[in-house]
């Protein structure tokens, strides 16, 4: 695990389960993997963040920003 990233399955079964928990690739399974590949990775995610505040108000509420900013 890499900053809080995981790795999911490749096996459809799965990727069908409803819990996420179930999705991930597991110890047998990435040994598999491991047998023809010198590394795994996961796939590529683009990340548009235009500002720390924008950012912020996507992952919590941006109204706690607002309140710390009118203090200053």
């Amino acid at each position: 695990m890499h900053y809080r990233r995981l790795l999911g399955s490749a096996d459809k079964a799965k990727q069908r389960s409803k819990d996420p928990y179930e999705k991930l690739v597991d110890g047998p399974e990435l040994l598999a993997l491991l047998r023809s590949r010198d590394v795994v990775l996961a796939r590529q995610r683009n990340y548009y963040i235009e500002t720390v505040y924008d950012h912020y108000s996507h992952t919590m509420d941006g109204l706690q920003l607002d309140i710390l900013m009118k203090g200053c």
